[in-house]
């Protein structure tokens, strides 16, 4: 609903204050609060659960650039993420690649957003509880998601093409984290607290994907 009044306040041209754009965001508030009442109840389907993430992600990455009120992530993050198999080292799991997969493509916007002073969390969770390392253990762990799905029926075709295209993900995924540690270091000089450290990681990062894209 919240996507659906932001969608008609934009094909009329109106303005942010005006009622469709106020009702979108008290949607989207009050699927915010029902969000965080389905975690904290611990009765959900998880694959259900980060869909319904993904869609407040995506909610918050398309309109907050007209909303001032949204200048921070969902307060669940943390909890949601502990849904993701692959950063709890779960093996045994329906659809775990499928849930790996979405989890990643929640830190993705997170990363975008963050560029635009909106995001971080999920992306600063993952990082801080589960350090880099995980993030792309579960990158490489959910390469298997269409075959899931799939099953036996795969295609071969659809298989070939996903192997294809194994170096572009390889780049989207290391692109989407240095994207992240780049708008930490922006906001930390933005403060007067240069990070040196945090320079050099992102130049080697820079360096390490550069290194693999030509390779």
């Amino acid at each position: 609903m919240a996507n659906v009044q932001f969608q008609a306040a934009h094909t009329l041209q109106q303005h942010p204050s005006t009622p469709h754009r106020l009702q979108a965001l008290q949607h989207y508030q009050s699927g915010l609060q029902d969000f965080s009442a389905l975690v904290a109840s611990g009765e959900y389907e998880p694959l259900t659960l980060l869909s319904a993430l993904f869609l407040l992600v995506q909610f918050e990455l398309r309109h907050t650039d007209n909303v001032d009120g949204i200048r921070s992530h969902l307060q669940a993050f943390g909890a949601v993420l502990t849904l993701v198999p692959g950063l709890q080292g779960e093996t045994e799991l329906e659809y775990r690649n499928v849930l790996n997969r979405l989890g990643l493509w929640l830190t993705y916007m997170d990363a975008v957003a963050a560029t635009w002073d909106l995001g971080g969390g999920v992306m600063q969770t993952v990082l801080a509880n589960h350090g880099p390392q995980a993030l792309d253990r579960v990158f490489a762990e959910s390469r298997e998601a269409g075959q899931e799905i799939w099953g036996a029926s795969y295609p071969t075709a659809e298989a070939l093409d996903d192997l294809q295209n194994r170096p572009a993900f390889d780049l989207y995924h290391a692109a989407h984290v240095l994207r992240y540690y780049v708008a930490c270091y922006r906001l930390a000089v933005e403060d007067g607290h240069g990070d040196s450290e945090l320079r050099q990681h992102i130049e080697d990062t820079i360096s390490e994907v550069y290194r693999r894209d030509i390779a």
